[in-house]
């Protein structure tokens, strides 16, 4: 299964661990690990993003880690570029095989 948002530059591949097929746990999981990845340079300062998406990336990973030492140090991950809108609402099924993720504000 391969899940893409529009705001992220990466696809998210959920693979099958169980012989029945893919459950929702595999789903989250995938989800969830890669969201946590933290990006490389290249990710943040490359010709698709302007100023106003750095800007934007850069607001959501302060809001995200506070005055969080550790998280800090760990920099702005994948997560980020989905900026506020970071609450899961669901997918819809897209061309070839393909599942868009839907989020939402986190305020909303």
């Amino acid at each position: 299964m391969r899940i893409f948002h529009p705001k992220l530059p990466w696809y998210i591949d959920v693979h099958q661990v169980h012989p029945n097929g893919i459950t929702v746990i595999d789903v989250l999981r995938a989800i969830g690990n890669q969201m946590h990845e933290a990006i490389r340079p290249r990710h943040f300062w490359n010709d698709e993003l302007g100023d106003s998406e750095r800007k934007m990336i850069t607001l959501a990973f302060q809001e995200r880690v506070k005055q969080d030492a550790m998280l800090i140090a760990n920099g702005i991950v994948q997560v980020d570029f989905l900026g506020p809108k970071c609450v899961l609402e669901g997918f819809v099924r897209a061309s070839k095989g393909m599942w868009e993720m839907k989020t939402k504000r986190r305020d909303d």
